[in-house]
């Protein structure tokens, strides 16, 4: 993999570990980012379930990917 275009795809994924719980953050009106963990937006009754879990499968695969390489 092109070492620029790698580095940009884990600054994105960096980014993205902090910036997709405020976005889902209002769609999912019982949460508060203040007082619950981020956990709760993968919870079965979370209308945001979907999109969080997506993304945390591919944080968790990028960042062992990017461990290995």
């Amino acid at each position: 993999m092109d070492n620029r275009l790698f580095n940009i795809i884990l600054l994105f994924t960096i980014i993205g570990e902090f910036f997709i719980p405020l976005v889902l953050e209002q769609f999912y009106a019982e949460y508060n980012g203040k007082i619950m963990v981020m956990s709760a937006l993968g919870n079965p009754r979370s209308p945001v379930r979907l999109i969080y879990n997506l993304w945390l499968i591919w944080l968790g695969g990028f960042l062992a990917f990017s461990a290995i390489v």
